[in-house]
């Protein structure tokens, strides 16, 4: 059982960490932030103006131009209303909130989801959307074990967060941006599957690692410092350290991975989409790194005066 009591103040030094690739945000970010504010606005995606002011001051319309640094300014609109949905159902799981209504055709992404899937092969959109159904089962299942107050193993944490971080889906959406689709062939790859899994972990374990205090202090232990600190009898800053650690392996095994995607691509056409993919991962692991420093979404909240 997770025993750390509601409400409790946690206190944790953020370890240095080190993601050595070019952090790029998109020069058009403010273009399509405005965009994508305007169709959230019409589409009732923000409730009220204390919603709209949350979403811009933990910047939810700046997420996809760290993540997105390439895509052209039509794509970019996408993929920032996209996140900004994304950012919404997030906070539905996290205060236990059912999020499957929110995905469905008729719902508020489905408009935008339609002009995302145009530009896809069927293989491809199927891949994307089995990828969408997944994340929403684990958002029920975080749910779950938010509930019942149960912190999971490593084993059984580890590959559960790829799913719940929405990097499968998004990852999917590298091919998007970059306006050039992975052949069947090279998705079905272990080579293909080894770089999703160590940049998903990269990708995870930052965001627990800067938002471990806040979600500790709710009582979530959907938190690889949590798995670490419970199981493996760590103090909060010693799973911190260790994180970092973890995070910076993955990092060493992406960098150790890559020529065996790149070389099973020797036509120049196809090392080109190849190499995009793989930049494009590159982006997201630096990228939120980025937008984890400069987001206050994962800080702490401030003490009651009363």
């Amino acid at each position: 059982m997770f025993d750390l009591a509601f409400g409790d103040q946690v206190h944790l030094d953020v370890p240095d960490l080190n993601i050595p690739f070019t952090a790029t945000l998109h020069p058009a970010v403010a273009a399509a932030g405005d965009h994508a504010i305007t169709w959230a606005r019409e589409a009732g995606l923000l409730e009220g103006k204390s919603a709209e002011e949350r979403a811009l001051r933990e910047g939810h319309f700046r997420f996809a131009s760290w993540m997105y640094p390439t895509a052209s300014l039509s794509h970019l609109v996408q993929l920032t209303a996209v996140d900004a949905w994304m950012f919404l159902a997030d906070d539905h799981a996290d205060e236990l909130r059912t999020i499957d209504g929110l995905i469905s055709s008729g719902g508020i992404l489905g408009e935008v989801l339609q002009r995302i899937e145009a530009d896809m092969s069927p293989q491809w959109c199927t891949r994307f959307r089995e990828h969408l159904a997944d994340w929403v089962t684990s958002n029920e299942q975080a749910a779950t074990r938010h509930h019942a107050q149960e912190v999971p193993s490593l084993e059984e944490y580890v590959p559960w967060r790829r799913v719940s971080g929405t990097l499968l889906w998004g990852f999917d959406l590298v091919e998007y941006a970059t306006e050039r689709e992975l052949p069947a062939a090279s998705v079905s790859s272990s080579a293909y599957a080894e770089l999703v899994e160590a940049a998903a972990d990269v990708i995870c374990w930052t965001n627990d690692l800067y938002s471990a205090p806040k979600e500790i202090q709710r009582g979530d232990p959907n938190n690889l410092l949590v798995v670490l600190q419970h199981h493996y009898g760590m103090t909060l800053q010693e799973a911190a350290e260790a994180t970092v650690e973890r995070i910076e392996a993955r990092v060493s095994e992406f960098h150790a991975l890559l020529p065996t995607m790149l070389d099973q691509a020797p036509p120049s056409s196809l090392h080109s989409v190849h190499r995009a993919w793989a930049d494009g991962l590159a982006s997201w692991m630096r990228g939120n790194l980025e937008f984890c420093r400069e987001s206050p979404r994962y800080a702490m909240p401030a003490p009651s005066s009363e």
